[in-house]
């Protein structure tokens, strides 16, 4: 963790546990799982030794998985190598739409504010377990019984128009 530039504010959890850290560099707080480390993401955008840059272009996306009945939103970079939407399709995720942002950093504003919205205004916990989502990202799912994609997706438009 030290030499990803990242200090835990938790004892450690195992290998496949959410584990919340704080970004040294840049004191923001992240909260990822050890194989995160170990591939190079850092405790921010600001602070990954690859992947996502929260000052290069970006799309948010809005997905769907029927076998699990949930729908997750997420982040990618627009010109990024590893394609974080390609590798959800692999797993049997379908796209219900992706909107394009200017900086990385908005795209982890608007992601940031439509899981408040899940979480905090519809009461609406994560849908999907660690050991389902072999590709990760299953912190920002939701079931699909408890929210409306039509509205969500409308959120993100509004937001995604406003960066």
């Amino acid at each position: 963790m030290d030499a990803a530039g990242l200090r835990p504010l938790e004892l450690y959890p195992g290998t496949k546990e959410p584990w919340r850290c704080k970004c040294q560099a840049y004191g923001e707080e992240a909260t990822l799982t050890y194989g995160n480390v170990q591939s190079g993401q850092g405790g921010s955008g600001a602070c990954a030794v690859t992947g996502f840059d929260p000052v290069a272009p970006a799309v948010v996306y809005l997905i769907t998985h029927q076998q699990l009945s949930a729908a997750k939103i997420g982040i990618t970079g627009a010109d990024i190598q590893t394609d974080r939407i390609t590798q959800h399709e692999r797993e049997g995720w379908v796209v219900v739409g992706a909107w394009n942002v200017a900086y990385g950093r908005q795209a982890e504003e608007i992601e940031t504010e439509i899981l408040r919205w899940w979480r905090e205004e519809l009461d609406a916990p994560r849908a999907v377990t660690a050991d389902l989502m072999p590709q990760g990202g299953y912190t920002e799912t939701v079931s699909l019984k408890k929210i409306s994609l039509e509205e969500t997706a409308r959120r993100i438009w509004r937001l995604a128009a406003q960066s």
